[in-house]
């Protein structure tokens, strides 16, 4: 049996509970980093998920601007055919962009179980009900009436 009568003993002693110690003191911290690890790497991807919400939401927004933009000059300018089947392909290739952006927004925000999602769905059936309007309107414009764009 060891015995802890010699100094030599007890220092042996004492330097193997400080060694156990140490481990075990090192294995918990590794634990604990290993955990905050985790937890960050969570935390930035569902940070970077918002982040793409949020930059296609602005992207939708430029979109729609320049979805009104084609309107427009639609308008103003459409009494040329090759001008009025530009800003017209225009106006429709933007008005697409903003409904691509305005479903992928909604279905992550629904994968997320975010409350806003019903928000989005709102301004995706706003678009499309004037969407309707606009397409509606355009086929009503005549070329050949230079006020057309101003009835």
């Amino acid at each position: 049996m060891f015995s802890l009568k010699t100094l030599r003993s007890r220092l042996l002693a004492l330097g193997a509970v400080s060694l156990a110690g140490l481990l075990l003191a090192g294995g918990f911290g590794l634990f604990q980093l290993a955990r905050l690890d985790r937890g960050v790497a969570t935390d930035l991807a569902q940070m970077g998920r918002a982040v793409d919400i949020v930059l296609d939401v602005q992207n939708a927004g430029i979109d729609f601007k320049t979805q009104v933009q084609e309107w427009k000059n639609t308008l103003i300018r459409g009494n040329d055919p090759e001008q009025f089947k530009r800003y017209r392909d225009g106006f429709e290739k933007h008005a697409a962009a903003v409904g691509e952006r305005l479903d992928g927004i909604s279905r992550r925000l629904k994968e997320d179980s975010s409350p806003r999602a019903s928000v989005v769905d709102a301004r995706i059936a706003a678009h499309g009900a004037m969407l309707a309007r606009y397409r509606s309107a355009l086929l009503s414009f005549d070329a050949a009436d230079p006020e057309s764009g101003k009835k």
